[in-house]
Order: C-alpha cells, then structure tokens, then sequence
C-alpha cells in the first residue's frame, strides 16, 4: 500500500507543461486608411474586400463638379488673361514707336505687371486644381489587402463629404498579431513569468488556432502584457496581451477571425496541474 502511495506522490510531483488558456482576434500590425480627398460623388470602387494589391493601384474614383468648374473657370481666367497681355505687349510696342505720352507708356507698363502678377496666380491656381482632380482619383500609397468598412451598402453613387472614411488597406508587408484575452484570475501566473523572461531575455511562446478552422495553427511569442484588467463582451475580468504570428494563407484568414490556444508558462507538477481549480479556491479561502 506504502508502495502504491509513494507511485501515485511521486507521479503527482513529475513536471509537465503548464499552459493558460487564451482567446482573441487576428489584428493587423498596420492599417492604411482612405478618406475622401474632397466632397463628391464615388463613381467607382475597383476593388472588393479582401482584394490584394500593389502600390499604386486604384482604389477609389470620384467626380467633384465644383472642381470641375473651378478648373474650366480657371482655365478660361487663364486663357483671357494670356491674351490680354498679348494685345498690350503689342500694343505697347506700337506706342513705343510713335510719339506717346510719358503717362501712356506707364500707364501701360503698369497694367502689364498687373497682367503678369495674374496670369502667375492663376497659374498655380490652376496647378492646386490640377492636383485635386488627380487626387479625385484614389490610389494606394502601400501593398495591402482591402478592407471595405461599408458592407451593409455600396458607395458608388452615393454623395461623400470630404473626410469620410471610404475604405481601408492593410499593409501585408508589416504583418500580423493575435490580440489576445487572459482571464484575469490567471494574470498572477503569467505576470511573474514576464518578469522573469524580461531579465533573462527567454521567450513565452504561444499557441493558436483559429476558431472556425480546428486544422489551423498558429505559433508565436508574447511581446506585451497590459498591466490592467478590463471587462469584455462576455463580462469576464480579462488582461490583454500580444503575439505576433505569421498568416501563411492571408487571403483565406478574415480580418477579425477568432483564434483560441494556449500560452506556455513553464513546468508545474501533474498534481498541481490535475488540481488548480481545489488549489485556488483553498488558496482564495485561506485569504
């Protein structure tokens, strides 16, 4: 019976893995918003969500008719202005051979400088309106994947102000995290190993996989612990912490995916393991 007992202590006391639940979303490291340069009508969107492009491509069309119009507008001032300035040069160079009036050929150079001073102005004006009306034309200033934040309608057609949020582009090339939940109750655990591996520069690895996908697998190690506890949707006193993972399918992995796993926390014994919850609540009870 002794010997029995001795087996059974002694199996209680073998270390073994000592891992805490977790669970969380996929986040981007990144994210690139697009927002209406100017107030306008979206006349198209090429791309879909989850589309992956390069720098460059066109994310967004929209048509401005006030820009429009000051462009033409502006263009027409231009075009008078150039003109004018012609007819005085000529007519300026007409009166310098024949017998004129001190006062008339200043009178002239005057309006010729005034001339000049617009026909600069609106030249840069119209290179402002040129930009903007390129700018009418959205493109991507990073290699991404679309996020489409209006799913529940499509924008082509609607009238946008300038500012609004049309859609946003995740940098693939800056990767990934799983933005994970630990319950608060196995915060202690977890916090005295971070300090440990902060000193001793060792890594806490995790474990995921996605929700949906019991096939998928995830791994990675932590890079920050919160040191406060908030409350989720589902009311539970939780700590957020971060892993960064890498995504081998990206197009296959919905932004926002639930992922659970483990996070390893070094070795206990089988016992304590076997028995944590009775432990804690002893232990709750003897405070």
């Amino acid at each position: 019976m002794l010997a029995v007992f001795v087996a059974v202590a002694s199996l209680l006391m073998l270390p073994i893995k000592f891992r805490l639940p977790v669970q969380g979303v996929i986040r981007p490291m990144e994210r690139l918003r697009i927002y209406s340069p100017t107030a306008g009508t979206v006349m198209e969107i090429p791309v879909a969500d989850g589309d992956l492009l390069d720098v460059g491509a066109t994310l967004v069309v929209l048509h401005s008719p006030e820009v429009e119009l000051r462009h033409e507008s502006a263009i027409g001032d231009l075009a008078t202005a150039e003109t004018s300035l012609a007819s005085l040069q000529a007519a300026k160079s007409r009166t310098n051979s024949a017998r004129t009036t001190s006062a008339a050929i200043i009178n002239a150079s005057a309006d010729e400088i005034v001339l000049k001073t617009r026909i600069e102005s609106l030249r840069k004006q119209l290179q402002l309106l040129k930009e903007v009306r390129e700018s009418l034309t959205v493109k991507s200033t990073a290699a991404g994947r679309i996020s489409r934040w209006d799913r529940q309608g499509d924008l082509v057609g609607r009238n946008v102000p300038q500012g609004q949020l049309l859609l946003e582009v995740i940098a693939t090339d800056a990767g990934y995290f799983a933005e994970l939940e630990l319950l608060d109750k196995d915060y202690g655990y977890l916090q005295e190993l971070h300090g440990e591996a902060l000193n001793s520069g060792t890594r806490i690895e995790c474990s995921l996989r996605r929700r949906s996908d019991p096939d998928s697998s995830y791994s990675g190690v932590m890079e920050s612990l919160a040191d406060t506890v908030h409350i989720n949707h589902h009311g539970e006193r939780v700590v957020q912490l971060t892993v960064p993972i890498v995504l081998q399918r990206e197009r296959d992995v919905p932004l926002g995916a639930t992922v659970i796993g483990s996070i390893d926390c070094g070795k206990r014994s089988l016992g304590f393991v076997l028995f944590r919850p009775v432990i804690e609540w002893v232990r709750s009870r003897a405070w």
